[in-house]
């Protein structure tokens, strides 16, 4: 249809300028910035060459080694030249070893530092050339390597005045043997017959033995329990403090990262023509109060003024916060395509970043809840007890954390792989559509929580009740790792299904105009 009335047209995306207040800082800004106002420092910095930036990513790491080696002198007592000159002889001894250990480490690291900048190339990408975002990634992935050096300082000091403080404590009470009076095992009936009086008093006085035996452990397991818990309390407790302290290390890198690849920043839109969001067909020319000549949608359905308002997550203020997260979960999961169709990525809406990130505290909780049930199904009541609880304070929160950790790596992961393979297919950056349907199917990995903890809890409980044993037997498998690669293979279920709607609704996107 040939173009009489008015022609469809299509608005360029403004990009975000830096104003005469935001003035640019140098990458060596990064080591006083990056890791206490990461925003800031990530807009600040974002004109840095990548030379730069991996200039600051190289120093950095020789810095936090430096500082490595002089926590382990003070923590030894030691002079660090000693600890220099013991590393040189090292490396003088065996170069070829040294080098090649070193060149090892070294490309590992960097691999290390790659893989996470492709992790987050979804999280801070634009409608824009594949390359500028991951230059983008790759900045302030290699800025933020600064971080190590204050997190280093703070947990290594940590350790150091703890060792410190438990070795003056050993070192002035010394433990105590217990004073147990060990039975002596009764001496085995030589020539006997199984079936003599010899042989009979023999396997008595064994079971008495072992009785003894038995109570002479006990005995000695509980003046050892009584004299530990005298121990003082940053002496009892001080490496607890260490680890949390070592988790709240790890979530404060973690979130200075993701503020600083996810800022609102300047950014080059590539040029298109106007599309179909329905078939993809050129609009160029065609009225605007016309249909599309290939599929028969209205053209105004793909470029009008209400198209791509945003997810129901962005409209949030209008339509009630409640609202828009149970239509976002739900379109996430059963209307991909109706999202898809609904989300901005021109410029690109970050509102899915909030949306995914508070659904880690329901997966936290409800992966930590379920080890802690299923380890009590297995072991009874007394788990609560065991070591001063330490289910409750250590195993709960390290489930906790990793589950969410897992749930957020794999929404990089599956917008980074779907992400990609779209740009591949149609020549146009659609990670940040990717990287939307990732976020707002937050709802379907709190779902997936529930199910992974409750059939661990079940798994334990067949475990228990030996449920296992004659399937493991039958497949000659381990009843515990039968038990895993089942409760593996049902999980990894979800992780096709979630990868499945990733595809479907950046499918939606494929075609965006806004």
């Amino acid at each position: 249809m040939t173009s009489e009335g008015p022609t469809a047209t299509i608005s360029k995306p403004a990009p975000v300028i830096l104003h005469d207040h935001e003035q640019t800082w140098p990458a060596l800004m990064a080591f006083l910035t990056a890791w206490l106002l990461p925003a800031t420092s990530a807009k600040r910095t974002a004109r840095a060459s990548l030379l730069w930036a991996y200039a600051i990513h190289i120093l950095a790491a020789l810095l936090t080694f430096l500082l490595i080696i002089c926590l382990v002198a003070m923590g030894e007592r030691r002079d660090v030249s000693y600890i220099l000159a013991d590393l040189v002889r090292k490396f003088t001894r065996q170069p070829a070893d040294a080098v090649l250990v070193t060149l090892i480490i070294c490309t590992m690291v960097e691999l290390g530092f790659l893989g996470l900048a492709l992790l987050m190339l979804p999280w801070g990408a634009c409608d824009e050339r594949l390359r500028s975002s991951l230059a983008h990634a790759l900045r302030h992935t290699w800025l933020h390597t600064t971080h190590a050096l204050p997190v280093v300082l703070v947990i290594g000091l940590a350790i150091v005045k703890y060792d410190r403080i438990q070795s003056e404590y050993w070192s002035r009470n010394q433990p105590v043997m217990p004073n147990i009076t060990w039975p002596t095992p009764p001496s085995f009936p030589q020539n006997a017959t199984p079936d003599s009086q010899q042989m009979k008093d023999y396997n008595a006085a064994m079971q008495n033995f072992q009785k003894k035996q038995q109570a002479a452990i006990q005995q000695q397991s509980k003046q050892w329990e009584i004299y530990y818990r005298r121990r003082p309390f940053l002496v009892k407790y001080g490496c607890v403090f260490i680890g949390y302290g070592c988790f709240m290390a790890a979530i404060w890198i973690l979130w200075a990262l993701f503020r600083a690849v996810g800022i609102r920043r300047q950014w080059v839109p590539v040029t298109r023509a106007p599309m179909c969001e329905f078939c993809g067909y050129n609009l160029s020319g065609t009225a605007a109060d016309s249909r599309c000549p290939e599929c028969g949608e209205w053209v105004t359905a793909s470029l009008g003024d209400d198209v791509r308002r945003g997810s129901p997550w962005d409209c949030r203020h209008e339509v009630g916060y409640w609202r828009a997260w149970w239509r976002c979960c739900v379109d996430a999961g059963v209307r991909g395509r109706h999202l898809g169709h609904q989300i901005r990525i021109n410029p690109p809406s970050h509102a899915g970043h909030g949306f995914l990130m508070m659904h880690l505290i329901p997966i936290f909780l409800i992966c930590g809840i379920g080890i802690v049930l299923g380890i009590a199904v297995y072991e009874g009541s007394d788990v609560f007890t065991m070591e001063d609880g330490a289910i409750l304070w250590a195993a709960a929160p390290i489930v906790g954390f990793f589950s969410s950790l897992t749930a957020l790596c794999l929404a990089l992961l599956s917008a980074s792989l779907v992400g990609t393979l779209y740009t591949v297919q149609k020549q146009r950056n659609l990670l940040p559509a990717a990287m939307q349907i990732a976020s707002y199917l937050g709802g379907y990995l709190v779902v997936w929580a529930c199910f992974a903890s409750i059939s661990a809890i079940v798994g334990f409980a067949l475990d228990k009740a030996d449920v296992l044993d004659a399937w493991g037997d039958a497949l000659r498998i381990d009843e515990e790792v039968l038990g895993f690669f089942g409760w593996f293979l049902l999980n990894l279920l979800w992780v096709g299904v979630y990868l499945l709607l990733v595809w479907r609704g950046t499918a939606g996107a494929q075609y965006a105009n806004r």
